[in-house]
């Protein structure tokens, strides 16, 4: 009975399709009364384009559907709460084909809400992350920047909603790799230097930029760059970039210089300045020798290294930010803990091993400033030692 009804309804649409018979389709999708097929073609546009060839006149059909389109887009008001499945199908219809005033309704759409679906129905099924999804129908809109912005006014609020999301870690990958697409940031910008480090699951958006063929004459040394960036951060970039690379189906070698083959032969070598390679071989080395020093305490309980361990701390109070959180994030992977004493930093394990790390007057002083009180520009190494001291405790 329901397939009989099915395709009663479509009937219209393969005789004599009309902007009022594709109006009423469109609300039936949305609606989610025809998921059943959807679901098996496993997107709204492929049923959609399985409609347009089934029909009498195809070429009619693709004229009213956007017609139709364009007046439900223009009449749709977001601020009214909807299923979410509603907004995931109105997101999947305007992504495919880009209808006048999509771009306007979404952008509102997020901008009054904040995130894109927040005034969804409570409990209402849907999949995936649907401001994520929203940011990449926006991105239909504008492949590259206008050449002229006065004429396109919503990509000035779009960009600066972009910069806006690169302080957010689920979306500033997104936002990263948009603005230097539109080349209004580049990857040497502080903010694109910030972002990089803060989150290095960005480099899963902008390997394969760099990847592109329009940007493989530069690739050697912006990738080079985000490495190095991602690096300072002592977390697994070497996996991140391997994932990254095999989405673009080619190969990350994590040589020295590291470099991405393709399957046609062809190689990128990343490419750094003598500079850049002394510096990074030298925290390649005190990251491997703390993660030595810390596991050795660790398992055999000889104190005789932590000497040494504090010599390097001392050395690396005076470094970045970064390089702070490497240090300690290279004894926590030894299963051991830096952690905050009444007299200085102590190396911590939990009901077995608290040993006071010596440091001298100065480097204490540099120790009490930049990790306990926090002291601007250092308030970030502050809240990144309070997590650490609370994992410890409680471990």
């Amino acid at each position: 009975m329901e397939g009989s009804n099915f395709t009663n309804e479509i009937a219209e649409l393969r005789d004599s399709p009309s902007i009022q018979s594709w109006e009423l389709e469109i609300e039936r999708i949305l609606a989610g009364k025809r998921d059943h097929v959807i679901d098996r073609l496993q997107s709204v546009q492929e049923y959609v384009e399985v409609l347009h060839a089934r029909s009498e006149d195809e070429g009619r059909s693709r004229t009213t559907f956007q017609q139709a389109l364009r007046s439900v887009v223009q009449g749709w008001q977001s601020s009214r709460p909807a299923p979410g499945y509603y907004f995931s199908a109105m997101l999947d219809l305007i992504g495919a084909y880009t209808p006048a005033f999509g771009f306007v309704k979404v952008l509102g759409h997020m901008l009054k809400w904040g995130r894109f679906g927040n005034n969804a129905i409570i409990g209402s099924p849907v999949t995936g992350d649907l401001h994520l999804k929203a940011l990449r129908v926006l991105e239909n809109y504008f492949p590259t920047a206008p050449a002229l912005e006065e004429e396109f006014p919503g990509f000035v609020t779009y960009v600066n909603m972009l910069r806006g999301l690169l302080a957010d870690t689920n979306y500033s990958g997104h936002a990263l790799r948009r603005l230097i697409e539109f080349e209004i940031v580049t990857i040497t910008d502080q903010e694109a230097v910030d972002v990089i480090r803060a989150n290095i699951e960005t480099i899963l958006e902008l390997v394969p930029l760099f990847l592109r063929t329009s940007r493989r004459q530069s690739a050697s040394r912006d990738l080079a760059l985000v490495y190095l960036e991602a690096a300072v951060t002592g977390e697994n970039v070497d996996a991140v970039f391997a994932e990254s690379a095999m989405t673009c189906h080619a190969r990350f070698e994590p040589s020295q210089p590291p470099t991405i083959s393709f399957e046609t032969g062809e190689v990128i070598t990343f490419y750094f300045s003598a500079e850049e390679l002394e510096e990074y071989s030298r925290l390649q080395h005190q990251e491997l020798r703390v993660q030595e020093i810390a596991k050795t305490i660790h398992e055999t309980g000889q104190t005789s290294l932590v000497e040494e361990l504090t010599q390097i701390l001392e050395e690396t109070l005076d470094k970045s930010n970064e390089e702070i959180r490497r240090l300690w994030r290279a004894v926590g992977q030894s299963g051991m803990y830096l952690a905050h004493g009444k007299y200085g930093p102590y190396l911590y394990l939990p009901h077995a091993v608290n040993i006071r790390l010596n440091l001298s007057e100065k480097s204490l002083q540099n120790y009490v400033m930049r990790v306990r009180f926090g002291a601007e520009p250092e308030r970030e190494v502050q809240t990144f030692f309070r997590n650490v001291r609370a994992q410890a405790a409680g471990a």
